[in-house]
């Protein structure tokens, strides 16, 4: 968890302690702790360069008034509207921790009352007037799915451009265990935290008859989400597979060598556990064995898990993702592998080309409304799409895509405004066309039109959580 000191090597005592008491506020994740951090930063900054410096306690409306001009006023702003957004919430959170603690009478913020929400189910409400509008623009950014391969293949699995010669000169050590990672993120729009905290123990058996067909249902955990909304995700049995072979392979080996070098001494740093199923594991420790619900274990804790055997002795930690020296891979290892993939195709390609986890969040989750919206409305090509909506006009069309896009926020673990349009979810039994388009999405990532020609022919099992022969 990150703190300050000041320039003189003193601790703030009451910034540190609005850190300490985030997990409490709604804020579990370690990524959002240290991008509030950074945002606080910056405003202390700003502050103590006033005159007369001010902290930020002592800040006024036209202290922040100031501090957004220096951030987003100019031909080049230091930063986007969505970032200084997340700035302004970030002082928010503080304002009203340092209210609720006594330690200040009121946020130096002033409100005004705007229409909010979308797609006709919004609400007038208080909003703070230094928050910026933010066009869709702004905040999505995906790649096309031609651009994704060469992500995967060039950047990642070191490929030349032509995407099928490989580069003598690159390192391809982990290229396939790369490639599957972003594999696992683009058909399931997982965030970085949820996808490096999945445990081994999570993923489902994938029978040998149907390693080539169907889609099986995972569990992202509730604690290991933002504002811990857990889901279900379906991944493609191919994909499945692909990861069972990782765990038996590229990932043994990293344990095995790990489990020689002494990595793995449990005590302060491991946490010793036994899985009892897919949902549930048993802490082990000098109070004894204590049994534990998966979706309750955070992050932190997930990263500790160690598996032992009968006689106690680690085999290898709990959690799927490692690294070469057999320890949970990072936010920042995941970050720095996509950073270098992407300059790998810059350099290539003689072109713009930069893919980030989040990015590949956006691309499951615009592709993936295009394939719902054409399942549920029972069309097969964008052209036809296009088509249809010209026919019902903007409006009509809206109310068509609103069914895909309540299966989306789903699938991708939104909190929504739209309390009505929440309720008519669970209305619906859209298990059936969410799985078809999650294989049609894995056909045009793969670029297999056999496996969406086999999608066709499925049906969904909610008993066993796949999609069977119908």
């Amino acid at each position: 968890m990150p703190f300050f000191l000041d320039h003189d090597g003193h601790y703030p005592a009451i910034v540190n302690a609005f850190l300490r008491d985030l997990p409490a506020w709604g804020c579990t994740a370690q990524n959002t702790w240290r991008a509030y951090a950074m945002d606080l930063q910056g405003a202390m900054l700003h502050l103590a360069e006033l005159d007369p410096p001010k902290g930020l306690l002592d800040a006024t409306f036209e202290d922040m008034k100031s501090y957004r001009n220096t951030r987003r006023v100019g031909d080049e702003p230091a930063a986007s509207a969505a970032t200084w957004n997340r700035s302004v919430a970030a002082l928010e959170k503080f304002y009203g921790w340092a209210k609720a603690q006594g330690h200040s009478p009121e946020a130096p913020f002033r409100y005004v009352r705007k229409w909010v929400g979308r797609h006709g189910a919004g609400r007038m409400a208080e909003v703070n007037s230094l928050y910026e509008s933010v066009g869709a623009d702004d905040r999505i950014k995906c790649v096309s799915l031609a651009d994704y391969r060469i992500f995967k293949d060039v950047g990642l699995r070191g490929m030349l451009p032509d995407q099928r010669t490989l580069d003598p000169d690159f390192d391809r050590r982990n290229g396939d265990r790369n490639a599957l990672m972003a594999d696992l993120l683009v058909n399931t729009g997982m965030r970085v935290t949820e996808f490096i905290s999945v445990l081994g123990a999570e993923l489902p058996p994938i029978p040998a008859a149907t390693c080539g067909r169907g889609a099986t249902a995972i569990r992202v955990a509730a604690y290991t989400a933002k504002r811990r909304k857990g889901r279900t995700v379906l991944a493609p049995n191919r994909l499945l597979a692909a990861l069972g072979h990782y765990a038996h392979a590229d990932r043994a080996g990293a344990v095995a060598t790990a489990l020689e070098r002494g990595t793995y001494r449990l005590g302060r740093d491991w946490r010793p556990m036994s899985p009892v199923n897919r949902r549930t594991g048993e802490l082990l420790g000098n109070g004894g064995p204590r049994r534990m619900a998966f979706d309750v274990m955070n992050p932190g804790l997930r990263r500790r898990l160690m598996l032992v055997d009968d006689a106690g002795e680690p085999v290898g930690p709990a959690i799927l993702w490692l690294g070469e020296n057999g320890r949970p891979i990072s936010y920042d290892n995941v970050r720095m592998i996509f950073s270098r993939a992407s300059e790998r195709c810059e350099a290539l390609l003689q072109r713009p080309f930069k893919v980030s986890v989040h990015t590949l969040r956006h691309t499951f989750a615009v592709h993936m409304l295009s394939l719902l919206v054409r399942e549920h409305l029972k069309i097969v090509d964008l052209t036809t799409l296009r088509a249809r909506q010209d026919e019902l006009g903007r409006d009509g069309f809206c109310d068509f895509a609103l069914t895909p896009m309540r299966v989306l926020k789903s699938l991708l673990g939104h909190s929504s405004v739209e309390t009505t349009l929440g309720y008519l979810t669970h209305m619906l039994d859209v298990r059936h066309f969410d799985a078809a388009a999650t294989l049609a999405f894995d056909a045009e990532l793969t670029d297999a039109p056999a496996l969406a020609r086999a999608a066709g022919s499925l049906r969904w099992d909610g008993s066993d959580d796949r999609l069977v022969d119908k």
